[in-house]
C-alpha cells in the first residue's frame, strides 16, 4: 500500500495558504492599513485564550458525538481517538476541495485504528447528516440576529442563500440514499469505481460485492439514529453547542481588539452567515473566498484597519494554527512517513 504522501498533502497546503493569504495582501494594498502591527499587539491576549477555548471545545464536541456514536453500536473506542479522529477530519477538510477529504480521511484512520468499515460509516454517515442539519438550523435561526445586515448586501444575500440551498440538497440526498438502498449502492459503487485510480483516494476502493454485502448493516445502522427522535435530538443538539464554539469564536477576537457593541450570540450568529455563504465554495478550506467575505462584513461592524486585523486572527486561530497542530500529530503518529497496510 502506498504511503500517505508527504508531498500531495504539502501541495494541498501550498494551494490554501497561498490563496489565503494572496486574497489577504490583495486587501492589504488596497485599503492600506497603518496600524497593523499597532493593533495586534495592543489585542487582550485573555480574550485570544477565550477564543483558543473555544476551538479546542469544538472539536471536543465532535470527539463526544464521535464517541457516543461508536458506543451506540456497540464499538469500543478510546475518547483520545475519536478526538485525533475529529482533528484529522478537520485537517483534511481543509485541504481538500469542498471539503471533501474530511470524512474519507476519517474513515481511513478509522480503519486503521481496528475499526470494521462497516462501523466506520454507521458513525460518519449519521453524523454527516446531522451536520448538514443543524449548519442549515443554524443559518436559519441566525437570521434573526439584528446584524444580518453584514451579509444581506445583494451579492452576498445570493450566497447565503446559495449556500443554505447546497446544504440542504445535501442534507436530503443523504437521507434519501439510504430510504432507497439500492440507489445508495450503486451511487457508491459509481464513486469508489471512480476514485480507484485517483491519488491517496485510491485507497478507499472496495470491490462491487463487498459494498454489497455491507449497505444494509449500515443502512439499519444510520437510520436508527434517524428514527430515533430522542437520540437524534440530542446528537444535533451536540452538534448545534459544537457549531456555538466554532462560531462563538468570533466574539472573543472581537472582544480582543477592545469592542464591546455587541454581544456573543450576535456575533455567532453574524459569524453563521458568513460561514453558510462560504461553506459551498470549492477551494481548499474556501480560502480566499472567507477571508474576502470575512473582511466585508466585518468592515460593516468596526473600522476598516480594525476589520483586516479581525479577519487575520480568526484565521490565524481556525486554519493555520489547526493545520499547524494537525501536522505535528500526523508526524507523531508517524501517519505520514510510515507506510500504510491495505484496507481490508
Amino acid at each position: 500500500m502506498k504511503k500517505l504522501k508527504k508531498n500531495k498533502i504539502l501541495f494541498n497546503l501550498i494551494i490554501l495558504l497561498a490563496l489565503s493569504f494572496g486574497i489577504i495582501f490583495i486587501i492589504y494594498k488596497k485599503t492600506n492599513p497603518r496600524n497593523l502591527k499597532e493593533v495586534f499587539l495592543s489585542m487582550n491576549k485573555k480574550y485570544l485564550f477565550y477564543a483558543m477555548i473555544f476551538f479546542m471545545l469544538f472539536r471536543l464536541m465532535e470527539a463526544i458525538g464521535l464517541y457516543k456514536m461508536f458506543r451506540n453500536f456497540g464499538q469500543r473506542v478510546k475518547m483520545k481517538n475519536c478526538i485525533n479522529y475529529s482533528i484529522l477530519r478537520y485537517f483534511f477538510s481543509q485541504l481538500t476541495l469542498s471539503g471533501s477529504g474530511g470524512q474519507p480521511g476519517q474513515f481511513y484512520f478509522m480503519i486503521r485504528d481496528g475499526i470494521k468499515a462497516d462501523k466506520a460509516l454507521s458513525v460518519i454517515v449519521p453524523f454527516n447528516i446531522l451536520y448538514h442539519f443543524s449548519l442549515n438550523a443554524f443559518g436559519l435561526i441566525s437570521l434573526t440576529t439584528g446584524l444580518r445586515h453584514v451579509i444581506f448586501d445583494e451579492k452576498m444575500r445570493l450566497l447565503f442563500y446559495f449556500g443554505l440551498l447546497v446544504q440542504l440538497i445535501m442534507f436530503l440526498t443523504i437521507i434519501l440514499a439510504f430510504v432507497k438502498s439500492d440507489v445508495l449502492s450503486r451511487i457508491i459503487i459509481a464513486i469508489v469505481y471512480r476514485i480507484r485510480n485517483i491519488p491517496f483516494l485510491e485507497r478507499f476502493y472496495r470491490d462491487p460485492e463487498f459494498i454489497m454485502e455491507n449497505i444494509e448493516g449500515i443502512k439499519t445502522n444510520v437510520m436508527s439514529i434517524v428514527a430515533d427522535k430522542r437520540k437524534f435530538f440530542k446528537l444535533f443538539l451536540l452538534q448545534a453547542v459544537m457549531l456555538f464554539f466554532y462560531y462563538g469564536m468570533t466574539y472573543f477576537t472581537y472582544r480582543a481588539m477592545g469592542f464591546t457593541n455587541y454581544g456573543i450570540f450576535d456575533i455567532t450568529r453574524a459569524q453563521s452567515l458568513i460561514t453558510v455563504a462560504v461553506e459551498f465554495i470549492t477551494t481548499p478550506g474556501a480560502a480566499g473566498f472567507s477571508e474576502l467575505m470575512m473582511f466585508t462584513a466585518y468592515n460593516r461592524l468596526i473600522p476598516q484597519d480594525m476589520a483586516l486585523n479581525w479577519m487575520m486572527v480568526n484565521r490565524l486561530l481556525n486554519l493555520y494554527l489547526a493545520v499547524l497542530i494537525t501536522l505535528i500529530i500526523l508526524y507523531r503518529r508517524n501517519l505520514i512517513r510510515k507506510p500504510i497496510r491495505h484496507l481490508n
